[in-house]
C-alpha cells in the first residue's frame, strides 16, 4: 500500500459533495412544506377553538340578536357572527321560543393570503 491509497481523490470528494447537495436539494423543500402544514394546522385549531368559544358565548355574554356583528380577538384572529331566522318549526306551539341559524366566522392570516373557518349551529331563543 502506498500513499497514494492513503485517502480520497480530488474526484471521490467532488462526486460525494454532489451527491450531498442533490439529496439536500430534494429533502429542504419537503421540510419546508412540512413546517407550513404544521404552522396552517396550529392557525386551524386556534380558529376553531375561537369560533368554539364566539359560540358558547352568544346567548349568555353576547346578545343573540338578529343580524351580523364583528370584531377581533386581539392576537391576530377577527370573528363575524351571523345570526339569521332559522327553520320555522315552533310556528304553531305554545312556546315563546324560535330557531336562529348561526355562523361564527374567524379569520387570520395576512391580506395576500387571508385564511377563514366557519361554524354553523342552530340555536333556540326568545322570539323577537
Amino acid at each position: 500500500m502506498g500513499a497514494r491509497d492513503a485517502g480520497f481523490t480530488l474526484l471521490e470528494a467532488l462526486v460525494a459533495l454532489a451527491i450531498t447537495g442533490l439529496a439536500l436539494a430534494t429533502l429542504l423543500p419537503m421540510a419546508l412544506d412540512n413546517a407550513s402544514g404544521v404552522e396552517r394546522a396550529v392557525g386551524t385549531r386556534i380558529a376553531v377553538a375561537h369560533a368554539e368559544s364566539a359560540l358558547a358565548a352568544l346567548g349568555t355574554a353576547v346578545p343573540l340578536r338578529l343580524g351580523e356583528t364583528a370584531g377581533s380577538f386581539g392576537d391576530g384572529y377577527r370573528w363575524r357572527l351571523q345570526v339569521a331566522a332559522g327553520p320555522d318549526l315552533l310556528r304553531d306551539t305554545p312556546y315563546q321560543v324560535t330557531i336562529y341559524d348561526v355562523v361564527v366566522t374567524v379569520a387570520w392570516g395576512d391580506d395576500a393570503r387571508p385564511q377563514t373557518i366557519s361554524l354553523r349551529t342552530l340555536r333556540f331563543g326568545p322570539k323577537l
